[in-house]
Formats: C-alpha cells, structure tokens, sequence
C-alpha cells in the first residue's frame, strides 16, 4: 500500500510542476493582455473588450490549481509557536488533529462547490458585462484544485497517523 501512496505521491508531483509551468505561463499572459489593454485604452481610447474576464480566469487557474501541489511541498503558512516546543510524539499527533480538522473541513467545501459547478453549469450561468462570459468554467476549475488539495490532505494524514502508529509500537 505505502508503495501505491509514493508511486501516486510522485505522479503528483510530475502533475504539480507542470501545472505550475502552466500557471506561470498564465501569469504572463495576464501580464501582456493587461498591458496591451492599459496601453491601448489610454493612448487609443480603445480598450480591449474581455480582457478583465480573460484575467479572472485565468487568475482562478492560477491560485486554485497550484493548492495541492503547495501542500504537498509543504508550502502553506504553519505557525507552529507552541508545537515546536512539544516533544516529537506530541508534534505528530498534532499533526494528525490538524490534518484530521482540515480534511473534515474540505470536505465539506468541496461538496458545496462541485454543487455551485454544477448548478452553474447546468443553469449556463454567465457574467454580465460587455462579453457574456460563462462563470461555470471557473468553478470546475476552483472545484477541481479544492478536490486535488482535499486528496492531498488525505495522504498527508494517512502518512502522518502511520508515523505515530510506528512510534507507538517501538515506545
């Protein structure tokens, strides 16, 4: 089984860098089209129609895709004032109670947003503005990078709660 969890540990990886090449390039078209607009709406009066709801898409790809592969870098914010001065088996269990806390917690979130994606999708929902822009697109993909994180939560709790089962059997 551990060795099922680090083949699949390692495809997210894989998958994590090149969804965050991705996003870098995504990074730099928001920059371009941003500039292009910005430049042609002051010295043309002539802005680009869109644009905005090209960068909120693109915006959302950006932050919500890139939260599972932070998470499995340890890359999210951690203060761990009071942990760091418990001994080892207290850090670890926890460890396991947040973990516990947070894969709960999404898991509610994500339920509730695959619904917002679906309602969104089956309803054709679009934004108002110069462009109707459809908004389903954005909540498949929040909904998408939210599921990849909860997944992640899962495996850093499977993992954690079998380094203290380890512990307690060698106490």
């Amino acid at each position: 089984m551990f060795e099922q969890l680090q083949d699949g540990t390692h495809a997210l990886e894989k998958l994590g860098r090149r969804i965050v090449a991705i996003s870098a390039i995504g990074i730099a078209i928001m920059m371009v089209i941003t500039t292009v607009d910005v430049t042609r709406r002051y010295l043309f009066d002539v802005p680009i129609a869109g644009v905005l709801e090209v960068n909120e898409l693109i915006l959302v790809f950006v932050v919500f895709s890139g939260l599972a592969y932070c998470q499995l870098n340890k890359g999210h914010l951690a203060v761990d004032v009071l942990v760091a001065r418990l001994d080892p088996r207290r850090q670890a269990i926890t460890e396991v109670i947040a973990l516990a806390v947070s894969v709960l917690f999404f898991a509610v979130i994500v339920s509730g947003v695959w619904w917002s994606a679906y309602r969104s999708t089956m309803a054709g929902e679009y934004s108002y503005g110069l462009i109707p822009f459809p908004k389903w697109p954005g909540k498949v993909i929040i909904a998408v990078g939210l599921t990849a994180l909860w997944g992640q939560l899962c495996i850093d709790l499977y993992r954690a709660a079998g380094v203290i089962s380890n512990r307690s059997g060698k106490d």
